[in-house]
């Protein structure tokens, strides 16, 4: 199966890297800096477009996006009465812990055939415990 990347040995960055260093002391010392900064910049900007959203404990309402997703929850959360709590398609929601999702309002989340909605458990901790009816999932 395709992935989408190939590998061509004859352009690996082992090769690649030390022309563009010989290259780039080659210049004067201001397009030098300009290059660093454009560099620079398109890799900050790859980091924070890789999107995830903390969810502190407390109450929550609004619209959970893909641009936001995952969503990690770290402690109890709770959509108030009258509030509407709304996931959309292709969401990803992440338990950090034993926490509970105490849904007074109104849960929106309706997944669809391109973006399933999914709940999960980051077990690092241990979470899972087949022995005991107080939660877990496997």
């Amino acid at each position: 199966m395709w992935s989408g990347l190939q590998y061509f040995p004859e352009y690996s960055y082992y090769k690649i890297l030390p022309w563009l260093w010989e290259f780039i002391c080659l210049l004067p010392l201001e397009v030098a800096m300009k290059i660093f900064f454009i560099l620079f910049g398109i890799i900050t900007i790859c980091y924070l477009s890789n999107a995830q959203t903390i969810v502190p404990p407390g109450n929550i309402s609004g619209t959970w996006t893909m641009a936001g997703s995952p969503y990690q929850i770290q402690g109890d959360i709770t959509i108030p009465n009258l509030e509407t709590l709304t996931i959309e398609p292709g969401v990803s929601v992440i338990f950090e812990g034993y926490y509970t999702l105490n849904v007074q309002g109104q849960l929106l989340a309706i997944g669809d055939e391109t973006g399933i909605i999914t709940f999960t458990v980051d077990d690092t901790t241990g979470f899972y415990n087949p022995n005991t009816t107080a939660g877990g999932w496997n």
